[in-house]
């Protein structure tokens, strides 16, 4: 039963293996004090607003924490900044960020590590990206960005993966997609990689923790194009 939850506008936003769920309320403009506010159902609902915040939005559950968007100083819609912390059991713990205005978590896997993003005021380019695991919230894994790549994030995995979508500049590329993904420390487009050539990946969207990735294609000769799955070759 989900309780009330269901009174207002809401929408869930990750599962976990063992049934907890994670979520996001969104109450009508007319309602009083109107701002987006996260939620976790682990055997009974919470609100989770972080300390100081005027609005919050989850990313994901996982390892037994929820990643949560602390937006401040939010005036009718507007916030000031944006701070990303983890609730586990009912205790807030601020994750250690790049000191930038604008810091959001983008998602957690199965194993509590979480994927940061810093944007520039509410956009979804990334200007930086970073993991922290569960187990040390203090303690961050910038990902490394091509130089004349712009990104946007996605995914991570318990494998340490990380998979997003990325347009490069220069040699008639502009504005063209390319699925992405972050491996041993290093950014890899995945149609470089690929058994079938044939194929592009425009964009990755989720990576699992054997390192399939979900994300779109187009066949360069046919011009078909839909979702994709990817499968590791060793």
């Amino acid at each position: 039963p989900l309780g009330r939850v269901t009174v207002e506008p809401h929408a869930f936003v990750d599962v976990d293996s063992v049934g907890n769920i994670a979520g996001n309320v969104y109450p009508a403009p007319y309602w009083t004090a109107a701002q987006r506010r996260a939620f976790a159902i682990t055997g009974g609902y919470v609100a989770l607003v972080p300390p100081g915040a005027s609005a919050s939005e989850a990313a994901g559950i996982g390892g037994d924490l929820v990643a949560v968007t602390a937006d401040t100083g939010c005036v009718e819609g507007v916030c000031a900044g944006s701070r990303v912390w983890a609730w586990r059991g009912g205790t807030w713990t601020a994750v250690r960020g790049l000191e930038q205005a604008y810091e959001r978590a983008v998602a957690v896997s199965s194993d509590g590590r979480i994927l940061v993003a810093t944007v520039d005021d509410d956009e979804q380019e990334t200007r930086r990206a970073y993991v922290v695991r569960g187990g040390n919230l203090r303690r961050r894994r910038e990902l490394h960005m091509v130089p004349g790549t712009e990104a946007v994030v996605r995914d991570v995995s318990a494998i340490g993966w990380v998979v997003g979508t990325g347009t490069r500049s220069g040699g008639g590329l502009e504005g063209q997609t390319e699925g992405i993904a972050w491996a041993v420390g290093r950014l890899y487009f995945l149609s470089e990689h690929l058994v079938d050539e044939d194929w592009r990946i425009t964009s990755a969207i989720a990576v699992d923790d054997e390192g399939r990735i979900v994300g779109t294609g187009v066949h360069r000769v046919t011009g078909l194009s839909g979702p994709i799955l990817l499968t590791p070759v060793r």
